[in-house]
């Protein structure tokens, strides 16, 4: 297996360094601007905020950060130890409220929204996507707990055979269903914060 951060630094003549997100070992306001992209959702109670606190030690002007929006987790179960757990591993949900003020000396200065999910639209479609998802079983996961692995499915395609008629049906069937009973919403909120 190659050692990614030797590569980067080999090939790319990038420095990549291997750190503790709740304690980095650069020194204050090291950086004009700090970023953590599809992180500090997965950060345990602890790290979370250690890992803030070290983030605006070492941030010089700014911070970005990317998180999911008003995300509505669901969990799965594991079938060895029965350790409910979210199988993207996403410990918290944000939204413009509790990201307001994370960073200590920072101001949230600017917020985008990107991508799309589907949300219910009604008590009836969060009662069906409720039932749909209780048994919700991830195709490839480690128990956080125990280290359970359930590995990839292997799939055969044959790309030869035509497609039949009933998948098109099925398709039409369930993006009414979506259409009916889901709308969109934004999947990922972008912060920008400034020294204050």
């Amino acid at each position: 297996m190659i050692n990614k951060i030797a590569y980067a630094n080999n090939v790319f003549q990038v420095r990549v360094q291997k750190g503790d997100a709740a304690e980095l070992p650069f020194p204050d306001k090291a950086f004009d601007v700090v970023t953590a992209l599809e992180v500090l959702e997965h950060l345990p109670y602890g790290t979370y905020e250690r890992a803030l606190t070290e983030m605006a030690r070492v941030a010089n002007t700014t911070i970005i950060i990317s998180v999911p929006y008003n995300e509505a987790r669901f969990f799965m179960t594991c079938p060895y130890c029965g350790t409910k757990f979210n199988p993207s591993y996403h410990l918290r949900s944000f939204n413009e409220i509790n990201l307001n003020d994370i960073f200590h000396g920072f101001k949230l200065s600017q917020v985008t929204k990107a991508g799309k999910t589907l949300v219910p639209k009604s008590p009836l479609s969060t009662l069906i996507t409720k039932i749909l998802m209780r048994n919700y079983e991830a195709t490839e996961f480690i128990c956080p707990a125990c280290g359970f692995k359930k590995p990839p499915k292997k799939t055969k395609i044959n790309h030869n055979q035509p497609m039949k008629r009933s998948l098109h049906a099925y398709s039409f069937i369930k993006n009414m269903i979506k259409f009916t009973l889901f709308s969109h919403k934004p999947r990922w909120m972008i912060a920008v914060y400034n020294r204050n």
